[in-house]
């Protein structure tokens, strides 16, 4: 294929070219074929018959082809082609399948190989090329022929899409130099000042004024070239009055008509030019936050009309313009202006028109706050819960000694006089070998006594036989009680001397613990916040970490005075005693408790710690 790229053609419309015998031949473009010249048009009908053209030619085995275009504003149009397609359907069915796909596709018909190729430029498809080849020519090399050729095509693309953008990047840029003058300013009636006399001038107008509704009527906010102004005054009623007329109409106004058989209604223009001699008159609406709150009345002298691109830069310019004047506007308000404002347009959207979503959100809200109101639960009171034995025993050491042996420790099991542990009893054995032996001396002498008939020693040795005697009954009795045994069936829920072998002891050390077995209590911590909804005979249900599956219900039996510190906070402890117990519970358990505190309100349930919360943190900081 002969067809050259866009970018390797020559930037003048001549070129050399070296003969054989070495003379030197000039090739002009222009002079060689007309359609040279017509691609660097911008008209697309003689762009596209001259690609086309070209393309056929350098392309013999392609006996038909379309082009197709994107005009500015409008979808894909044939505009040049190349022999006649007999299957316009099949034909419109390739083509619609390049757009889709954006690439290229081809397939074999009766007629031969069909293919259509499109150009893409900014993931957008701006042209379609469509050609029918013979039947030998591959669906690759067709795809590939009309693929190098179709450089053109994007380039006169591109240059579209530059020239469209010109004006409407101008606009942009002239609409946000003036904004950024126009936000330099602090106050509302400033920026509005400002804002109107920039529009005025980017638009060469005499006069430009700005207005917003208030009260569903507009209101004269600013007015270009003017401080102040009597809000009484024929022109800016005349001026409001032509707003009003744009706002309900929703519609840009302009008077004198530019279509006579227009169904605009522009009484109110009319009656502006009067009052402006017979000035031109332009008004635009301004929307913000979907509604149209306001408007640009715009003014030029007679014989000085609006033209279609003015009338574009302004109608940019007050786009951007408005809304950034309408929040200025909100903003300056009063705060009190600002609630009752919030509070109707919550008013309006409940009793008017839509907010469907508001109106069940609303009747949702209110029927869950009359619900709360009179729906009850039981109030319960959560509480940290220890398992402990009803009555426990210690077994303390009954002298000073040492640890001979120990049985049991803490969770084993034990029965009455089971003996536990043992205390080293050898030194009290000496000791009673000794007052044995001085018993025995005694009453040796008490015998030598009797035999010599006297009374006085008699005395003596009968006292000192009776010491021995108590003392042998101490001795006895430590020796005996130097074995440690349980005083009743039970469950050892302290001590292990077992680690203590040969240690010593200090009488009154308390050695074990032992609580009867299937006999407890639950030991409860409730906080300072809670404990007044607790009283003696209150009931609940008790949860215990080892065995969750089970509730145990529980009676509170006493409730102390007095306060603890547990983990930071100010608890008091309540005692409960078990109304049913399980042969798997050991004392020392742990778990959670919750005591009815009789009916409440639900919502007092959920929200009562906020509420006391709330109430102390204010008497602290207020109170």
């Amino acid at each position: 294929m002969n067809l050259p790229d866009p970018n390797s053609i020559p930037s003048t419309t001549e070129t050399t070219t070296q003969t054989g015998n070495g003379a030197v031949e000039v090739v002009s473009f222009a002079s060689a074929s007309p359609a040279w010249q017509d691609l660097g048009t911008r008209d697309p009908e003689k762009f596209g018959d001259a690609w086309l053209r070209l393309f056929c030619s350098a392309t013999p085995e392609v006996y038909a082809a379309r082009l197709l275009l994107r005009r500015p504003g409008e979808g894909l149009a044939r505009v040049a082609e190349f022999n006649s397609f007999e299957d316009d359907q099949l034909l419109s069915s390739s083509v619609e399948a390049a757009v889709t796909r954006k690439s290229g596709v081809a397939r074999q018909t009766d007629e031969g190989m069909l293919g259509a190729y499109p150009v893409v430029v900014d993931d957008r498809v701006h042209a379609v090329v469509a050609v029918l080849a013979e039947e030998g020519l591959s669906s690759e090399a067709l795809l590939a022929r009309v693929r190098w050729g179709a450089g053109w095509l994007r380039s006169f693309a591109l240059d579209a899409l530059r020239t469209d953008d010109k004006p409407s990047l101008e606009r942009a840029r002239l609409a946000m130099e003036m904004l950024s003058g126009a936000l330099d300013e602090a106050k509302f009636d400033a920026a509005a000042r400002r804002a109107v006399t920039e529009i005025a001038h980017l638009g060469q107008c005499d006069r430009a004024a700005v207005g917003f509704r208030r009260s569903g009527r507009a209101r004269v906010a600013a007015i270009s070239h003017t401080a102040q102004f009597g809000r009484r005054m024929d022109l800016v009623r005349s001026v409001a009055a032509a707003m009003d007329e744009a706002l309900e109409q929703q519609a840009t106004l302009l008077w004198p008509l530019s279509d006579p058989a227009t169904s605009q209604i522009t009484r109110a223009q009319q009656a502006l030019s009067r009052v402006s001699d017979g000035a031109q008159i332009l008004t635009i609406p301004v929307l913000s936050r979907g509604r149209f709150r306001g408007a640009f009345t715009f003014e030029r002298q007679a014989g000085d009309p609006f033209d279609q691109p003015t009338i574009d830069l302004l109608e940019a310019a007050a786009g951007l313009t408005g809304p950034i004047l309408e929040e200025l506007r909100r903003n300056d308000r009063w705060l009190i202006s600002k609630s009752l404002e919030s509070l109707l347009g919550v008013f309006t959207a409940f009793f008017g028109k839509g907010h469907l979503g508001l109106k069940l959100t609303s009747i949702v809200l209110l029927g869950l706050a009359v619900a709360f109101s009179q729906i009850t639960t039981t109030y319960r009171v959560a509480a940290d819960a220890v398992l402990e034995g009803r009555t426990q025993r210690a077994l303390i050491a009954p002298f000073d000694g040492f640890v001979a042996g120990a049985d049991k420790r803490a969770g084993d099991v034990v029965s009455h006089g089971e003996i536990l542990a043992r205390l080293d009893d050898r030194d009290l054995a000496l000791e009673r070998l000794n007052w044995v032996a001085e018993r025995r001396r005694a009453e040796l002498e008490y015998a030598t006594a009797v035999g010599e008939r006297n009374r006085s020693r008699l005395n003596i040795l009968r006292a000192r036989i009776e010491q021995a005697d108590a003392q042998l009954a101490l001795i006895d009795g430590q020796i005996e009680r130097a074995e440690i045994r349980a005083p009743f069936d039970g469950l050892i829920v302290a001590g292990d001397l077992s680690q203590s072998i040969g240690g010593s002891v200090t009488r009154g050390d308390a050695l074990f613990r032992i609580a009867p077995e299937g006999e407890y209590r639950v030991a409860l911590w409730v906080d300072e916040a809670q404990i007044e909804d607790l009283e003696v005979g209150s009931v609940g249900v008790v949860v215990l970490a080892a065995l969750p599956t089970e509730f145990f219900p529980i009676e509170v039996s006493r409730v102390t005075p007095v306060a603890e510190v547990r983990n930071g906070r100010n608890m008091f402890r309540l005692e409960a005693k078990l109304e049913q117990s399980s042969d798997r519970m050991r004392p020392g358990l742990v778990g959670v408790a919750k005591v009815d505190a009789g009916e409440k309100l639900l919502i007092w349930t959920w929200t009562r710690n906020l509420i006391d919360w709330t109430r102390l943190t204010f008497w602290r900081f207020f109170g």
